[in-house]
């Protein structure tokens, strides 16, 4: 056979091999995907219901959808909450909490439903941005994804009826289209992220806008991109934003005018961001203690993610644009005077790629990860940093015992170490802790009471005479209204309540057992019987007219 024969046979042979060999690549790809997806449905929906909706807010979010849900379509346009009217955050979600229950009915399970859909969306939606981000790095998308879905606060988010999991993925699948407009030139892509700004306008307010067009702004002018800020795409996305979330505003300004102005533009964006709504979370570094634990067990590889990027002489654009989304959401909420432990959750997707990444390169090309013994000092250090920390910072003891599985991860990884090899003992962690919040999680109802009323409401309903409304004096817990079938009023007024126990019988009360000690030393009530007590609540009922 001749040079030239063999050349051609050659080209034959290797341009068959790869014809063949991209779509084996493509398919297994897949299979691996929509096993990570059934993966994370499984963690999501696993008893979803199990647990009653937690105060105080999920039974807020679910009320709003029961409210829209036995409603007309009409109504669906002002929140309502109560009967009146409920301005603390824009429709879309209340929207999807009340087309769940108008399709199945009002339950735990139904109320909880959006957020575990979109949570899978958004294991999705983080695996197409990394593979758009990280081209050559096939497994990236997986790992980002496997990453996200493994946690902690991604488990909790997407079996709570909040509504952070919509924000999340309205705005990844925002940053998505961005990027990709950016990287491609293409106006397509700005019709996405126009219309998933938008949506997320409608999840959580302007706060949505602000963030992807800061993000917009400053990553044009960091890759001397300036020039394409007067792009047609770029403001065709901008008013086809406008087009999706503007429309509801203008109606909630025509309908209700000052009302939906300051309750909602004013109270609940301006001033909540100016002035701290919970003090003891209103930290500067708060979430330099909230992200590591909540990242968590992905915290534990931080630190061979700094030593990574320390090592390459300059940032690709990707890696700058997903550290340039990450740096502008941590900064912007930690700036805001209101800080709430979900806030930052934005920017898990984001972090989620970049540890992606790192894993799949140590994949291909099965590099150790830094000396074990930094790693374990760091961790150690970390966690008792952060336990110690976190009653200065205003975090719950909850959160704070979280933190002490950085030192359990920790311990986990040296017992697992093998031949320096140990990155995969990460991934282990995150699985097997996964696993043990779901399979946990639903024994939780043996302290039900310490997270919502659920069986108080029920006790409530059936001692309440009929027609006749329970009364909360002192306690505001959402709960109560979510599951009680009569009528709820919220009071503080001590004197108002000795009154009507002294003078109706029959009137239902619940309040903190300190409540019912001060109303007996300060105004005599003694004309009741004590129906039920749990850890935060007790019961009682009025039982005559002791009035001259």
């Amino acid at each position: 056979m001749t040079d030239t024969s063999c050349a051609r046979y050659n080209c034959r042979f290797l341009t068959h091999t790869l014809e063949n060999e991209a779509p084996a690549k493509t398919r297994h790809e897949t299979l691996l995907l929509a096993l990570l997806l059934l993966g994370t449905g499984l963690l999501c929906f696993w008893r979803l219901g199990s647990l009653p909706l937690i105060d105080v807010d999920e039974p807020v979010y679910g009320q709003v959808g029961r409210e829209m849900a036995s409603a007309g379509w009409a109504a669906w346009l002002s929140p309502h909450y109560g009967g009146q009217l409920w301005f603390d955050k824009p429709p879309l979600f209340y929207w999807l909490s009340a087309l769940s229950m108008r399709l199945f009915g009002v339950t735990e399970l139904t109320a909880r439903l959006p957020s575990a859909l979109l949570g899978m969306g958004l294991v999705a939606a983080t695996y197409a941005l990394a593979r758009r981000a990280f081209p050559p790095s096939p497994r990236a998308g997986l790992w980002a994804g496997f990453v996200l879905a493994t946690c902690v606060q991604f488990f909790l988010l997407a079996r709570a009826a909040v509504t952070d999991m919509t924000l999340a993925l309205t705005l990844t699948l925002a940053l998505l289209g961005l990027f990709a407009w950016a990287q491609t030139g293409r106006g397509r892509w700005m019709v996405l992220a126009g219309a998933m700004t938008g949506l997320a306008a409608l999840t959580k307010g302007p706060v949505a806008l602000v963030l992807v067009g800061v993000q917009a702004i400053a990553y044009l002018l960091l890759t001397r991109q300036a020039k394409r800020l007067l792009s047609p795409a770029l403001w065709g996305g901008f008013a086809l934003c406008l087009a999706v979330g503007l429309p509801w505003y203008l109606a909630m300004v025509h309908l209700h005018g000052q009302l939906f102005i300051q309750g909602f533009l004013e109270a609940n964006n301006v001033t909540r961001y100016l002035q701290a709504e919970h003090k003891e979370t209103s930290n500067p570094f708060y979430y330099f203690a909230i992200f590591p634990a909540f990242f968590f067990p992905w915290t534990l590889l931080l630190p061979s993610l700094v030593i990574a990027a320390r090592a390459r002489k300059r940032l690709s654009p990707s890696t700058l644009f997903l550290l340039l989304w990450s740096v502008l959401v941590f900064g912007f909420f930690s700036v805001s005077q209101t800080k709430l432990v979900t806030y930052i959750f934005p920017l898990f997707p984001a972090a989620a790629i970049l540890v992606g990444r790192y894993l799949a390169e140590k994949r291909e090309t099965s590099d150790r990860l830094i000396p074990l013994w930094i790693y374990a000092g760091v961790s150690v250090v970390l966690g008792v940093a952060l336990f110690v920390a976190g009653r200065k910072f205003g975090v719950t003891q909850d959160t704070r015992i979280l933190w002490l599985l950085v030192l359990g991860g920790g311990a986990i990884l040296c017992a697992v170490y093998r031949r320096r090899n140990w990155v995969w003992a990460v991934p282990g962690v995150a699985t097997a802790l996964v696993l043990l919040l779901a399979w946990c999680s639903p024994t939780w109802n043996t302290r039900e009471t310490d997270i919502s009323e659920r069986r108080l409401a029920a006790e409530a309903d059936r001692i309440a005479p009929k027609g006749q409304p329970i009364y909360s004096l002192g306690l505001k817990h959402p709960s109560l209204r979510f599951y009680a079938t009569s009528p709820v009023v919220f009071t503080d007024d001590h004197a108002a309540a000795a009154k009507n126990i002294s003078r109706h019988a029959g009137v239902v009360y619940l309040m903190r057992p300190e409540t019912l000690k001060d109303l007996r030393r300060k105004y005599a009530v003694t004309n009741y019987t004590q129906i039920a007590r749990y850890a935060r609540t007790v019961l009682i009922q009025s039982s005559g007219n002791t009035a001259k």
